[in-house]
């Protein structure tokens, strides 16, 4: 055994840590990619007793500007992008980022609906404003055009 592994080996025995964390299950996120929705992304499980973790959420594989705590709320200009989490677990050894988390779509028809809510639902034509039929005025809504 040489000098470097029978250090590691009585760092080990005294309850030091000798390694930086390591990821055993990456982190999850959980939520609904809607405009305004909140998503949660956990720590992830990590062997090497890890002190403090750190978070920073990415669009489409890019850093997103101040997204680095657990939860992330979605904003119009997340639309069609796919959002994950990278978590990075530190120790008095050093620091390892794990791989990045599950992807959570958000749906691009939300950033039109978001932009432009009267889009997403138009007004009603007056004639279709009333439960009568245009063709038959006196017919209620269940007997339109019946004949």
């Amino acid at each position: 055994m040489s000098d470097f592994a029978q250090l590691q080996e009585a760092a080990r025995a005294a309850g030091v840590q000798v390694s930086r964390p390591t990821n055993v299950d990456i982190p999850m996120v959980s939520g609904v990619g809607t405009i305004g929705e909140v998503l949660n992304c956990t720590m992830g499980n990590w062997t090497g007793e890890p002190t403090a973790y750190t978070y920073q959420w990415m669009g489409n594989g890019d850093p997103i500007a101040a997204a680095v705590a657990a939860d992330y709320t979605i904003v119009a200009g997340d639309a069609g992008r796919a959002l994950t989490c990278v978590v990075t677990a530190t120790n008095n050894v050093g620091s390892t980022a794990a791989p990045p988390s599950n992807a959570v779509v958000v749906a691009a028809a939300a950033a039109a609906a978001a932009a432009h809510p009267a889009a997403a639902h138009p007004a009603a034509h007056p004639a279709d404003a009333h439960p009568q039929s245009r063709e038959n005025p006196g017919a209620a809504a269940g007997e339109r055009n019946r004949r």
